[in-house]
């Protein structure tokens, strides 16, 4: 596995505490996997830690991978409710707030980009969503990867997995391959980074 580099920074007008990024990373596994939760959702931190861990923890686990999807939905269900009764236990004054969530079925949403190493050369990748997969070769980007149809534009409604069993996810998981060659860098990226550098593809 290559030398990995990772970073997490928040948006301009925001603070640390409020960036839903996650990433994760496994050398045993030769897997990395970031993700972003989706802002308006509930909870979407604690969504996108359970998304990275789970890729790079189990070599079986994917988006399409009902099963494994769905045990993932239940563990965040869980967060939920222990959740709730901890503000409750606390009298925290706003816990109307996580009633009112609860009551009306409230869920998480994110975006995910994770690659495996099947071998020296040989990766496998699957990504929903506006995180993207950035292939640089040679110090140019050769191809940007994400769910969307080659050519279309990034907006404010990316594709993304819910943590909810009713909603699903938006959009198709795009899974592939590709060969890992001399002179190669990978960029796994979100939102605001993806938006500059498929920009900066499409420009070339």
């Amino acid at each position: 596995m290559p030398l990995v580099n990772a970073y997490i920074t928040h948006k301009k007008s925001e603070l640390y505490s409020d960036c839903q990024d996650s990433y994760a990373i496994s050398t045993d596994n030769k897997a990395i996997a970031i993700a972003d939760g989706v802002s308006q959702s509930l909870f979407p931190k604690v969504w996108a830690d359970m998304l990275t861990q789970a890729f790079v923890s189990d070599s079986d686990f994917t988006l399409n991978n009902s099963e494994k999807v769905q045990a993932l939905r239940k563990r965040w269900k869980t967060y939920f409710i222990e959740e709730l009764k901890r503000q409750q236990a606390a009298n925290n004054p706003m816990v109307w707030k996580l009633e009112n969530c609860f009551a009306e079925d409230k869920s998480a949403g994110a975006t995910f980009v994770g690659l495996r190493f099947v071998d020296k050369h040989q990766v496998s990748y699957e990504i929903l969503g506006d995180s993207c997969l950035v292939i640089v070769e040679n110090k140019k980007i050769r191809e940007v990867i994400s769910s969307k149809e080659n050519g279309d534009e990034f907006d404010n409604y990316p594709d993304y997995i819910d943590s909810s069993p009713v909603i699903g996810q938006k959009g198709v998981v795009k899974q592939g391959t590709f060969k890992f060659e001399k002179g190669m860098e990978l960029l796994l990226v979100t939102d605001a980074l993806s938006d500059i550098l498929n920009d900066a593809f499409r420009s070339e």
